[in-house]
């Protein structure tokens, strides 16, 4: 990102880590409801990106990235079905494509 020090491949989470992350956000994370879906969003999103970011400084092998994009094409498409409605304050439709497509 802007301003920040490129991180060394070693520093960041290991592909089983971010493994164990996804499958957290999606599991846990997602099912939670005491918390508005439009709030669940924006932080699994979030954390799915910086799982992504990972991804392209460490260059895993690509049957490793495919078994970690996929449940991130899953989320992302479900999120644009499930907030379709949501007025562009609460969900902006044009940003979750885009992550969408970054992780296909």
């Amino acid at each position: 990102a802007a301003g920040k020090d490129m991180l060394r491949a070693e520093e960041l989470r290991p592909p089983p880590v971010l493994k164990r992350t996804i499958n957290y956000l999606l599991s846990v994370a997602v099912c939670e409801t005491h918390v508005a879906w439009p709030v669940i969003y924006e932080f699994v999103s979030d954390r799915l990106r910086s799982v992504r970011q990972d991804m392209v400084i460490q260059q895993p092998p690509a049957d490793t990235c495919c078994s970690l994009l996929e449940p991130m094409v899953r989320f992302h498409a479900y999120a644009a079905y499930r907030l379709c409605e949501e007025p562009v304050e609460v969900y902006d439709p044009h940003l979750n494509p885009t992550y969408l497509n970054e992780s296909l």
